[in-house]
């Protein structure tokens, strides 16, 4: 039990690093070339991250493959025969992101890019390229991108821009259809990040004459470059209070008008066709319980408030939050023959977790499939019908399993 936990302290990483935030931020665009500066086996697990996340963008992810004689005599010859490769004249901009072996060289990258005449967009970063930093990579990329590709400040200020969606989670897409539908008109044209990003869209969402912020709070470098008078806090909301919460705030922002008393009686009405289907649970195995559920996923904030959600309608289960990379070490205590467990977390966690034959995984990582889940929404009441309609149909074959063998 307790090796479980050590192990994770003593990994390289515990979670996607910021070296793999800029990358994605970058590649994000749809005409962009990244290059990392740095040692062929330090770009490795940002390569596999890219290609999981963003099946496609590796193709522009470029490296310039260190070796100890360019730490020592300088790397100068192989960044051109990179560039020339790269071929980035053509594109929307270049990123070269340098990580602590590429920066003790001491090269002049910005001088060398200079010297060979490229008009493109150059962006140099220096980054750290360990630990769970991810965020921070993608907001200090975002920072960047916003100082050299430059405001139109002659734009008139319009639409919403939403804040928060970083390629971490493959229900983006769906997140903001949400968002729109739930807007409607009020809310303009919305301007977000996604994978096939235009320059204009990326203006469009710098000169956004509101901003919400869909995952937390939003961290200095990003305020640096908005307005911050009009960014509200709206974190996506899961299960129905916090949709109510949700919708009345965006009443106050935006002016628009809901009815609460129909919402609040459709949320009865699939609360009941829930408790319906766990009664069914029970019919087929009475003594199976969830005995736990577990918040594990690398967004912290988006896995704990769904895990806490859930505890409505599984109130004697166990909450488990993973915190600094670690879970607590009563988590790995094997589970009983009757229970099961919940786990909001990666494929990966899973596996690392145990107990599989009796853990309901629901993943929110980008990483975990290749298909983009273009229409699929984990939030309001349509999204809690969707992760609801999961876990039950997992319930159910473990329920009908175990009644099977015990037949």
């Amino acid at each position: 039990m307790k090796r479980n936990n050590i192990s994770d302290r003593w990994k390289p990483v515990s979670g996607p690093t910021d070296m793999m935030g800029a990358a994605s931020f970058f590649l994000h665009f749809r005409d962009s070339r990244v290059i990392l500066h740095m040692p062929r086996w330090c770009a490795l697990e940002i390569e596999r991250f890219i290609r999981n996340a963003l099946p496609g963008a590796e193709e522009r992810l470029y490296c310039t493959q260190l070796e100890e004689k360019d730490i020592l005599f300088g790397s100068e010859a192989r960044f051109r025969e990179v560039l020339k490769e790269a071929d980035p004249s053509g594109a929307g901009l270049c990123a070269v992101l340098v990580n602590g072996s590429g920066g003790l060289i001491g090269d002049d990258l910005r001088g060398i890019w200079d010297s060979m005449g490229f008009e493109t967009p150059f962006i140099l970063m220096d980054l750290k390229g360990y630990g769970p930093l991810y965020e921070d990579g993608w907001d200090k990329a975002m920072h960047e991108a916003a100082l050299v590709l430059g405001r139109n400040s002659s734009a008139r200020k319009e639409g919403t821009g939403l804040l928060g969606l970083k390629g971490m989670n493959r229900f983006e897409a769906g997140a903001a259809l949400w968002v729109r539908d739930a807007l409607g008109e009020a809310g303009g044209p919305l301007f977000y990040m996604h994978p096939s990003m235009e320059k204009e869209e990326f203006m469009g969402l710098l000169s956004a004459e509101k901003f919400l912020a869909l995952k937390g709070p939003v961290q200095d470098e990003i305020k640096a470059i908005l307005p911050g008078e009009n960014i509200w806090d709206a974190p996506l909301p899961f299960g129905e209070e916090e949709t109510l919460k949700w919708m009345k705030k965006m009443s106050a922002v935006f002016g628009i008008s809901f009815d609460e008393k129909e919402m609040k009686k459709q949320w009865h009405e699939l609360d009941e066709a829930i408790a319906y289907q766990l009664m069914d649970i029970s019919n087929w195995n009475r003594d199976m319980r969830v005995a736990r559920i577990i918040a594990a996923g690398s967004e912290r904030l988006l896995t704990g408030r769904l895990a806490k959600a859930l505890l409505r309608y599984f109130p004697d289960a166990s909450l488990y939050i993973k915190k600094e990379g670690l879970l607590p070490e009563d988590v790995y205590v094997p589970l009983l023959p009757h229970e099961v467990q919940i786990l909001i977390g990666s494929e990966a966690e899973s596996l690392a977790l145990g107990n599989a034959g009796r853990t309901i995984a629901f993943s929110m990582e980008s990483t975990d499939s290749h298909i983009p889940a273009f229409q699929e929404n984990i939030f309001g009441l349509s999204g809690w019908a969707f992760i609801m309609t999961h876990l039950i149909d997992r319930m159910k074959t473990m329920a009908r399993s175990q009644w099977e063998k015990a037949d």
